[in-house]
């Protein structure tokens, strides 16, 4: 790879904002989504997963637009960032290393490959998903003695949560979190071709 190349596949202060954008409008997306899922307790446990039909767009928007070295692991690493409000230190540990594999698989063709965006979109997804809901299950009692204090839950919602938290049905949530994963960057490719490729505003 000649100079000018490398130049080209910098990033640029235009690229970091465009990023910062994407970031911003993904939170937004998931806080939504999360809010209105979290009605439930086994909305509250699937939201991510909910949740990816709809960021799957704006990550592969993202990647798709800007193709350059570091994009997902800047964008995971700014999700990681606001993460440390939380305290949950596997969830932030996670989105660490999630923000680190996921920027290797997509960058390990310079983002030439459709297929590895979309893997990497996933790999984030899965491994975020993962670390947040770890504590959950792995202490539960715990855990959930901690979010009554927090969030003033009754012992009826805890009894709700309890209900569903063993380790069956957390690998359920891990499999249902790799296919949506999965299909919201299959619908966010299938937006971007359709709208926003012929409109224009990426090539």
């Amino acid at each position: 790879m000649n100079t000018n190349t490398r130049k080209e596949n910098r990033l640029t202060a235009k690229d970091l904002i465009n990023i910062g954008v994407f970031v911003a409008i993904y939170l937004v997306t998931y806080i939504i989504v999360a809010t209105i899922a979290g009605l439930t307790a086994i909305g509250v446990l699937v939201c991510t997963s909910i949740a990816s039909l709809f960021t799957g767009t704006i990550y592969m928007l993202m990647a798709v637009k800007i193709r350059k070295r570091g994009v997902f692991f800047i964008a995971g690493m700014s999700t990681a960032l606001l993460t440390l409000t939380s305290g949950n230190v596997f969830g932030i540990v996670g989105s660490v290393i999630a923000a680190v594999v996921s920027e290797c698989i997509a960058s390990r063709n310079h983002y030439g490959k459709i297929s590895d965006l979309i893997m990497a979109f996933v790999t984030t997804n899965v491994i975020s998903f993962v670390s947040f809901m770890l504590p959950m299950y792995g202490a539960t009692q715990e855990y959930m003695s901690k979010a009554a204090e927090r969030f003033n839950l009754s012992q009826e919602t805890i009894g709700a949560y309890i209900k569903y938290l063993n380790w069956y049905t957390f690998g359920i949530a891990v499999v249902i979190s790799i296919v949506t994963a999965f299909i919201g960057a299959l619908i966010g490719l299938k937006i971007l071709n359709k709208h926003f490729r012929k409109a224009g505003l990426i090539k």
